[in-house]
């Protein structure tokens, strides 16, 4: 009762790539037309979306995969987006958008409305080397561009567009390390580079309406250092909690070794990734101790990756990775019977399987009871929800968890019609009365209850009569009854007078005849008419009617 459906939830593109929202926004009341109120960024897709209201879609209980009142409509798109605000614009608002882009000449930029639909334009750059032609049309950016020092460039904007048809203008910005930087009103600008070092070229296109993007691409002049990480090495693998060190090595085209060294760690998961280890210079860095897998899934397909960069004097980098991967351990987790459901790392598998984890992991194991079949005990004796440190193994021949079963019947009502149980007409389960396992059907047995209202086991409803019941041989064990009294030597005070004692009349004696004493007629006493064990056990032990159950 405690759980709430989430208002909006959208499917992963394929069963690897998946979403991750890194951030969101309402967009204040009156600022924005008002199909726009709510917007979030996707990291993974590079893309900001406006939620819309769509209930004529909506299908949450009936629907095997639930489908929200919502849906997704491309806003814009940027790489590496991660964070999204309002924030004040001359005398309004706008939205602001942070980005961890490399390639990017601003990380912060911003989106303003200008009062109409009119659509942001869209900035890319062509460059041409020596009748090499290059652009950065398909994904937004090429990364790194080396060329040679003194070396004509041409960069075009000639592929940049303007989805309302709007004339562009075309501002171009060429800047160095050191920020001393060059510019262009042109479409077309033809720059050299007389330094070795690396520049970032710039170009910003506007509409008519004052809309603007920006796009940038690195250049590499001269001829960048060599680099190699040392450690971890080639081959390396990690385990859960082990603690890594970052060492790396390097050397300049002039064979100088004093390069500054910067070191990034990523977690990758399937097709995304979570930074591990921020951007950070220096060598012989400690890394903090080696992750787990996010859940049971990425067991299989995540991994580190270390990233070095080197940079020397004159501002050439390069880069260099190593992906590390974790030590996998293989498992069976099986079930007796098998076929059943066992939760491994909170994700449902069906027994028998083989799954695969981490050296050093705490796999979280659980299994609830599944009728007609309830939880007995695992193979390593611990409780039905507890956690395993995963230990090296061989692989080719991995161990085998097991998690062991007891089948129970559901309860049936009690078959309120008591009727006489025996061999020759055998009661079945939740029927009576029986007096022993041979009045049972097949291997039911008898239960003999600890009296009046006593719970028969297996069997729904309570019986206040003094009926025994067959059945099940699984149920709980039979009643503790209370100790046969020990017999006594005192001898029967019945309310009637036993044969062989004194009488008068008939009525005084419990066998009703009062009469002479063999040879003595002056004495009467009580005659027998049976003998007096079977007189004292009628009057010790004699039992009441059965009857009903109410």
């Amino acid at each position: 009762e405690d759980f709430h459906d989430p208002e909006y939830y959208y499917q992963h593109t394929n069963n690897k790539r998946g979403g991750h929202i890194v951030g969101n926004a309402f967009v204040p009341k009156g600022l924005w037309p008002v199909k726009y109120q709510y917007l979030f960024i996707d990291f993974i897709f590079g893309t900001i979306y406006n939620l819309i209201t769509d209930t004529r879609q909506e299908c949450r209980l009936e629907c095997e995969t639930p489908v929200p009142g919502y849906r997704n409509e491309t806003f814009h798109q940027h790489e590496l987006m991660v964070d999204m605000f309002f924030g004040p614009y001359k005398n309004t608002q706008a939205m602001y958008i942070a980005s961890r882009s490399s390639t990017s000449n601003t990380n912060v930029f911003r989106i303003r409305y200008t009062g109409d639909e009119n659509r942001i334009p869209i900035a890319r750059i062509h460059i041409d080397m020596n009748g090499e032609p290059l652009s950065n049309s398909d994904d937004n950016s090429v990364g790194y561009v080396t060329i040679r020092v003194g070396e004509a460039v041409i960069f075009d904007g000639i592929e940049s567009t303007d989805e309302d048809g709007d004339n562009l203008t075309y501002h171009w910005e060429f800047k160095n390390a050191s920020d001393t930087k060059s510019t262009s009103r042109e479409q077309i600008s033809t720059q050299i580079f007389p330094i070795e070092g690396e520049y970032l070229a710039t170009l910003t296109v506007t509409d008519e309406l004052g809309q603007s993007d920006s796009v940038s691409m690195k250049i590499r002049v001269g001829t960048p250092p060599e680099v190699n990480i040392l450690s971890p090495s080639e081959g390396d693998q990690f385990f859960v909690g082990q603690v890594l060190k970052l060492r790396g090595s390097g050397i300049d085209s002039y064979g100088n070794t004093d390069l500054d060294f910067f070191w990034e760690v990523r977690y990758h998961h399937a097709e995304h990734y979570r930074t591990f280890l921020e951007r950070t210079q220096g060598n012989g860095i400690t890394l903090p101790p080696a992750p787990e897998p996010e859940d049971f899934l990425a067991a299989t397909n995540s991994y580190l990756e270390v990233i070095l960069t080197a940079v020397d004097k004159s501002g050439l980098s390069i880069t260099t990775s190593r992906s590390v991967n974790p030590l996998l351990v293989n498992i069976v987790i099986d079930s007796s019977p098998q076929g059943l459901e066992v939760m491994v790392d909170e994700f449902p598998i069906e027994t028998p399987q083989k799954i695969t984890s981490w050296q050093n992991h705490e796999l979280r194991l659980n299994v609830d009871d599944q009728l007609p079949f309830e939880f007995e005990a695992w193979s390593t004796g611990k409780k039905r929800k507890h956690s395993m440190l995963v230990v090296p193994q061989d692989n080719n021949n991995p161990s085998s968890l097991t998690v062991f079963f007891r089948q129970v019947e559901e309860e049936v009502l009690l078959v309120s019609e008591v009727r006489s149980c025996s061999p020759d007409a055998r009661c079945d389960r939740c029927e009576g009365h029986c007096r022993s396992d041979e009045d049972c059907k097949g291997n039911l047995r008898c239960f003999k209850k600890g009296g009046r209202g006593f719970p028969i086991p297996g069997c729904i409803g309570i019986d206040n009569s003094q009926t025994d019941w067959c059945t099940l041989p699984e149920s709980t064990p039979r009643p503790t009854l209370p100790p046969t009294p020990t017999p006594t030597t005192q001898p029967l005070a019945p309310s009637c007078t036993i044969s062989g004692l004194s009488c008068n009349i008939n009525s005084e004696c419990c066998s009703n005849i009062c009469a002479n004493k063999s040879g003595l007629e002056e004495i009467r006493v009580c005659r027998r008419t049976e003998p007096d064990e079977k007189l004292a056990l009628k009057l010790g032990s004699g039992r009441g009617g059965r009857g009903n159950i109410p």
